[in-house]
């Protein structure tokens, strides 16, 4: 029985041994190689001091069948027959699966892009930070953070100078370099009036690709087409909504139809007061850039009182008092948005007038603006 017993406690240790293993791994991985071997060499030693019982014959054998080769059978069978599944359909669930090769990291803005929907637009904000700590410099992520603080925040220079770091970032491939050109340069014409500046970018744009010329053209009449029958079929989209806006706004030049755009998105039920409060300072700027006269800064003011008027006592009513302080001698309300001659660029940027034949969701809409 001593042989039996010594054999027993031998298995008990094996045991604590590897459930003590796989506490300490992360990677969903019991065993590592090293393991698998030194589990193997003492198995094979356990199973020769069997064989010498086991010649023998008689109970003992049946004992030391039943305590050492059955568990020592079923123990490396569990240790090896992953593996040599593994090797021997490698190649079948490669070509079902893609093969072993690792998956290429990338950052993930999924729970920023959430955040924004529910309008906690600092939060989406520091979401996009920490992507950005394990991707610097990439630069989908620093075009949404500029998004967020043009349209939602309305911090229109924090947006200039995410662009301008993105386009500035060293080792910017080409062609990543010119997108974050080509929306600063939006930003600085359309959303902060400042021509001379979005004209040199042009200029700058012009120097470092002579023969961009040749880039494809964006057809925004056909785009605008998408979303308005995106919108037929899902009325409620609020970010395909915004999208159409700013196309009618930036490219076609149709102030008042994407002031129509947002006006449906506030109007629509349960929208998050700090995006209505921002859809509201997004007229006042449309109106402001429609009309740089008494008549437009009318308007901009009648948005902006709305904003105290839903939300007093409210950051964002605190943030439209302000603007209304400065309202009469703002910049924009003093100086018409002039029209630049870039060639082939102002489709880029939106900067020449659409067609008539614009695609609208509702046709009688701003028909009396």
């Amino acid at each position: 029985m001593l042989p039996i017993l010594v054999i027993g406690l031998i298995f008990l240790a094996g045991g604590i041994f590897l459930a003590h293993r796989m506490s300490k791994r992360d990677d969903g991985q019991m065993f590592e190689p090293r393991d698998r071997v030194i589990i193997t060499l003492a198995l094979v030693l356990l199973l020769g001091a069997a064989a010498r019982t086991l010649v023998g014959g008689g109970a003992a054998a049946g004992v030391f069948m039943l305590v050492i080769v059955i568990p020592a059978g079923v123990i490396l069978s569990y240790i090896w027959l992953p593996t040599a599944v593994d090797a021997l359909l490698s190649g079948l669930t490669g070509a079902m699966t893609g093969g072993n090769e690792p998956v290429e990291p990338k950052p993930f803005y999924f729970r920023a892009l959430a955040m924004r929907r529910k309008g906690k637009f600092s939060e989406a904000l520091v979401e996009i930070d920490a992507e950005l700590v394990k991707f610097p410099g990439n630069l989908e992520g620093m075009c949404l953070k500029a998004e967020i603080q043009a349209d939602d925040l309305q911090n229109l220079p924090a947006a200039a100078g995410v662009l301008q770091e993105a386009i500035t970032t060293p080792g910017r491939p080409a062609g990543e370099r010119l997108s974050a050109q080509f929306r600063l340069a939006e930003l600085l014409v359309h959303r902060m009036n400042d021509v001379p500046a979005g004209k040199a970018l042009l200029e700058t744009i012009l120097e470092e690709n002579p023969g961009a010329g040749s880039l494809p053209q964006e057809d925004w009449t056909a785009r605008a087409q998408e979303w308005v029958t995106h919108l037929e079929q899902h009325p409620t989209d609020w970010e395909a909504r915004e999208k159409l806006a700013t196309v009618y706004a930036d490219h076609f030049q149709r102030i008042p139809l994407a002031i129509d755009q947002i006006r449906t998105l506030i109007d629509q039920p349960g929208q998050p007061p700090k995006r209505v409060a921002g859809w509201l300072n997004r007229i006042a700027d449309l109106e402001l850039r429609a009309d740089s006269g008494a008549e437009g800064v009318g308007k901009a003011r009648a948005a902006l009182e709305e904003v105290q008027t839903r939300y007093p006592d409210s950051p964002w009513a605190e943030q439209a008092v302000e603007r209304l302080a400065i309202l009469g001698r703002s910049e924009r309300a003093k100086t018409p948005t002039p029209t630049l001659k870039i060639g082939v660029y102002e489709q880029n940027i939106g900067l020449k007038r659409g067609s008539a034949d614009i695609p609208n969701p509702d046709p009688d809409a701003g028909t009396g603006r």
